[in-house]
């Protein structure tokens, strides 16, 4: 069944349900000790509930197509153009889809090995995606090469300090006046491990003030900080939507 998603004003945002609520739920997720690094947490899990995830995921309603939509508004013209990086691309569904029938080239790119076979298979035939595994923290692009950067629930998956750091290395690789649409955990979390859809999985977030100040400390000018709730299987978790701008504010 589809599942809601509802939008709310992010400067006053209340504890609410969020992804530490989420993995602490009884029934749904427990929390486990974490033994491994992050990194391979992450690869693992995905690798074992690729499957799973994908029926998961598809069987509810999200803001993704919503959120590019704007994306593609802020772009303009140069949308079709556009040379954009996914990262965390998944099963390529519906992110990877929506991006290669919009903009002129998609680097899609994912952890799990399953994950970018999955993507593979739903994008036979796009001729302007290419799929590049592994780690997003040991990407390599030139400085000024991408138009657009989407990171739509994967840099969760890093810690604090790596987050960070990625969104310096994003504004190093867009051009001037490029955009990142990301989305980003609500509450305070230096870093946890639960079991979930099955499998042991990593996350950690900051509270949305937190979340804005490293975006902007990394030389983006925030264009839309929303936070918008979603249903997942009878909670509601909140997470928050950013599209930032390289350099100073349209005109």
């Amino acid at each position: 069944m589809a599942q809601n998603h509802r939008a709310v004003s992010a400067p006053t945002i209340e504890p609410s349900p969020n992804l530490q609520t989420c993995k602490q739920s009884t029934g749904h997720l427990e929390q486990a000790n974490m033994t491994d690094a992050p990194q391979t947490l992450v690869q693992r899990g995905y690798d074992e509930i690729a499957e799973t995830y994908l029926k998961w995921a598809t069987q509810k309603e999200t803001p993704r197509p919503a959120q590019l939509q704007l994306l593609f508004r802020e772009l303009g013209g140069a949308a079709s153009s556009a040379r954009v990086l996914e990262l965390g691309c998944g099963a390529g569904v519906p992110g990877t889809q929506i991006l290669s029938q919009t903009c002129g080239s998609v680097v899609a790119n994912d952890i799990s090995d399953a994950q970018m076979r999955l993507a593979k298979t739903h994008m036979a035939g796009a001729d302007n995606v290419e799929f590049v595994s592994g780690d997003m923290t040991q990407l390599a692009f030139g400085d000024g090469s991408l138009d657009a950067v989407v990171a739509l629930y994967s840099i969760i998956h890093l810690p604090r300090e790596d987050q960070k750091r990625m969104f310096g290395r994003i504004h190093a690789w867009l051009r001037d006046g490029g955009m990142l649409l990301c989305n980003l955990g609500t509450s305070d979390d230096e870093g946890s491990v639960a079991s979930w859809l099955g499998t042991q999985m990593y996350w950690s977030q900051c509270n949305p003030e937190a979340n804005i100040r490293m975006v902007e400390g990394a030389g983006f000018h925030v264009v839309q900080n929303k936070v918008i709730e979603e249903e997942e299987d009878g909670r509601i978790i909140p997470f928050q939507w950013i599209l930032a701008r390289k350099g100073e504010p349209a005109k």
